[in-house]
């Protein structure tokens, strides 16, 4: 709808890249305010507009994506960190609470309130990070004949076990969660 209705009788692609780029920014602007009158909404349509557009002047300029393993990853990584970053005012019910947000995110972090919003303690925090930090090395203990090839499921079945554990060897029982419900 926005490509037909919008793009197309701006310019599109056919009256030189600024007119795209205009185009382009119009198009976002509109399909964030599509999705709430907040101009939050707003912020988060032009700030994927921004992405689309240094896109489309990354690919001008010869830049394209990296044919490279590395470089598709490091892609990926960057695209993930852009879309994430435009979630906060996508959430966020106003603009100031989105500056609330983004001057929490880019704070100090304090650690142990951190954990105990996940209900742990920093002794268990600490727990963890040495379990996951070793879990590398459980694949060179090897699992016999019917050793599995892709190690990252077994990664991920130690990791949860393994912080069941400590959650059950805090000190007491804790109600179970659906409970409360």
């Amino acid at each position: 709808w926005f490509t037909h209705y919008v793009y197309v009788p701006l310019g599109g692609s056919r009256k030189g890249l600024g007119r795209q780029l205009c185009a382009v920014l119009a198009v976002f602007a509109l399909s964030g305010l599509w999705h709430g009158a907040e101009w939050s909404f707003v912020v988060w349509g032009l700030l994927h507009g921004a992405f689309f557009a240094a896109e489309l002047l990354l690919r001008r300029a010869g830049a394209g994506p990296a044919r490279s393993k590395a470089g598709q990853g490091l892609a990926v990584a960057l695209t993930f960190a852009c879309v994430s970053f435009g979630w906060i005012f996508f959430r966020a019910d106003s603009l100031g609470h989105a500056a609330f947000l983004l001057g929490r995110l880019f704070s100090p972090w304090d650690g142990a309130a951190g954990l105990a919003c996940l209900g742990l303690t920093l002794t268990d925090g600490l727990r963890l990070t040495l379990i996951l930090a070793l879990l590398p090395a459980v694949e060179q203990v090897g699992w016999g004949k019917g050793r599995p090839q892709d190690m990252t499921l077994v990664y991920f079945f130690l990791a949860v076990a393994l912080s069941w554990l400590i959650r059950l060897d805090n000190g007491g029982a804790g109600t179970f969660i659906y409970f409360q419900f």
